[in-house]
């Protein structure tokens, strides 16, 4: 009985607090695409050169593809959007042609 009352607990509190790992809708992750873009030349202006900003379906992410990024102004970053929404990686400049 212990146990039962204990695990019931247990999925009360992740169920209130929420879990890390939750799924993001579709509509949470095209409103930080959009602000990211939105911020793209002020990130520029920081030194902060962005090639790409995408959602990634199979990760349920904002991948945000940048020329080069400390660890210390990515994990602020993630923190500022939530890291299940948002990471910032290093990319690659794509020429048009």
């Amino acid at each position: 009985m212990r146990s039962l009352i204990w695990s019931l607990s247990v999925l009360i509190i992740i169920s209130l607090l929420g879990c890390s790992n939750s799924k993001v809708n579709t509509t949470e992750l095209n409103e930080v695409k959009e602000d990211i873009t939105s911020r793209i030349t002020d990130f520029k202006k920081e030194g902060l050169v962005v090639y790409s900003v995408y959602v990634d379906q199979e990760k349920n992410k904002v991948i945000v593809e940048v020329k080069e990024i400390t660890e210390e102004r990515r994990q602020n970053l993630i923190k500022e959007y939530g890291p299940n929404k948002v990471d910032f990686v290093k990319g690659e400049k794509i020429n048009p042609s």
